[in-house]
């Protein structure tokens, strides 16, 4: 059986057939089947604060020019993947504005996603990690001020009428306004995180089998322990075709220790632009093509599982 709801759909679902933290479980009268702490935990999200260049202008017709730079905080190793963006396109929008989206793409602070009642019909309730620790704070105030130089350069002061803004008065004023000001991109990911032992808060296996399971995997995004430098699509495409590379070798989830299986894992939760540079991470494109499709083998036609089954049958 596969669970594929996303980030925020995955952990209700589990929660709510009894596989999650059993206190929490309990609290709503659910009996628990299986306690994994990490369920719904460990919510990661890519936070961003915009900086309007003052472009007041007309807005483009054509399909909208998207540019992305990454590059790392003065606290980030030059071995580590980058943890900070800029975002720029066209002008867009009525009125139009053109602005530059400053985003922290390897955040500390962490989310959650609980249930509020047993009930399918009532959504979850979702605790985003927003700015809660002064880490992705410097961070991200130290990538604002990045921004306010490239809004500052004489190529787009031409076409902008009015200075740029917000422009925090005095350095102190900067985290205030990173806090007032910022928003979830969003690009969550997480909740039933990828790991080696469920004591440490994983959630599944480096097969996407779900711990202390037989035949159930999760494959979505919320899966990736850690927030990629980078648009979350990428990775979450990577972890929908892996069931493809798995299903010719037999059962969809028999467990870690299939070929490619650590690499898989590795791609997932430390993906890194420089490890499979995309145009989308690399330069700006007028037409956003995807990438390169691969010959993955052909897995084997399934029949669905009888309900309340819980297998994939080859």
């Amino acid at each position: 059986m596969v669970l594929c709801a996303g980030t925020y759909g995955s952990p209700p679902i589990l929660m709510r057939s009894g596989v999650g933290p059993a206190a929490h479980l309990r609290s709503h009268g659910i009996a628990v089947r299986l306690d994994l702490p990490g369920v719904g935990a460990n919510l990661a999200d890519h936070a961003g604060v915009d900086i309007d260049c003052g472009y007041r202008g007309p807005a483009r017709t054509a399909p909208i020019f998207h540019l992305l730079a990454t590059f790392r905080s003065s606290a980030t190793p030059s071995d580590q993947a980058p943890d900070l963006m800029l975002w720029l396109f066209d002008p867009r929008g009525d009125p139009p504005v053109f602005e530059i989206d400053v985003g922290l793409l390897r955040p500390r602070s962490r989310g959650a996603v609980r249930l509020r009642s047993p009930h399918p019909a009532e959504p979850p309730r979702i605790d985003l990690p927003g700015k809660r620790d002064p880490f992705d704070v410097g961070r991200l105030a130290e990538a604002y001020r990045r921004g306010l130089e490239v809004a500052s350069r004489p190529e787009i002061r031409r076409l902008c009428a009015e200075p740029p803004a917000p422009r925090p008065l005095s350095t102190s004023e900067l985290p205030d306004l990173i806090r007032a000001k910022g928003y979830s991109l969003p690009h969550v990911a997480g909740t039933c995180a990828m790991g080696p032992h469920p004591d440490d808060g994983a959630v599944v296996e480096t097969s996407e089998r779900v711990y202390g399971t037989g035949r159930l995997s999760v494959i979505d995004a919320s899966v990736i322990p850690n927030g990629p430098s980078a648009f979350t699509h990428i990775p979450t495409r990577d972890a929908r075709r892996a069931p493809l590379r798995t299903a010719r070798l037999g059962n969809l989830t028999s467990g870690p220790g299939l070929p490619g299986s650590a690499l898989r894992a590795g791609f997932i939760g430390n993906w890194r632009p420089s490890e499979r540079r995309s145009r989308y991470q690399a330069h700006g494109s007028r037409r956003r093509h995807p990438p390169p499709a691969r010959n993955w083998p052909t897995p084997p036609r399934c029949q669905p599982a009888p309900c309340g089954a819980g297998t994939v049958r080859p």
